[in-house]
């Protein structure tokens, strides 16, 4: 069984398109740019795919962003394929959620979600999972569990 969170699934579907666009308006800033830096590009062969997470990463990228919002699974999800390795993928989406934890009416609103959800209680889960997604940041790799499973 798959947990609706706070924002119920039943409202409007998730367009992976739309996911994009969210996660890059969060993560380009004030003056809406992304801040460059020097990748690898012997790095990049592959992108990031939910399915090559590890055992903990997964759990919290994807099951526990549903106990906050389906819209925010989807997104987080959607993102994947921006990254070059689960590293990379986590740190973005701390940044994201931190993000919204801040200001999480700024997040339902471009969601057209201010009427159905309350802010405060959206942001404080959205807040418990960039704790979640650190915790996992902060354990070394080797210990997070096997990949994909």
């Amino acid at each position: 069984m798959v947990a609706q969170g706070v924002c119920g699934s039943n409202e409007r579907s998730v367009d992976a398109r739309d996911s994009e666009q969210h996660v890059g308006a969060y993560l380009r800033g004030p003056r809406g740019r992304v801040p460059r830096r020097k990748l690898n590009v012997s790095v990049l062969h592959q992108d990031m795919d939910t399915d090559f997470l590890t055992q903990k990463a997964y759990r919290v990228l994807i099951g526990q962003s549903g106990d906050v919002s389906e819209f925010l699974r989807a997104e987080i999800g959607a993102a994947a394929s921006r990254y070059p390795s689960e590293d990379s993928y986590l740190g973005a989406i701390h940044q994201f959620v931190s993000g919204i934890a801040d200001l999480p009416e700024d997040y339902l609103d471009r969601w057209n979600l201010l009427d159905d959800v309350n802010p405060d209680q959206f942001g404080s889960l959205a807040r418990k999972l960039a704790e979640a997604i650190m915790t996992v940041i902060r354990t070394p790799l080797d210990e997070r569990g096997p990949v994909g499973e």
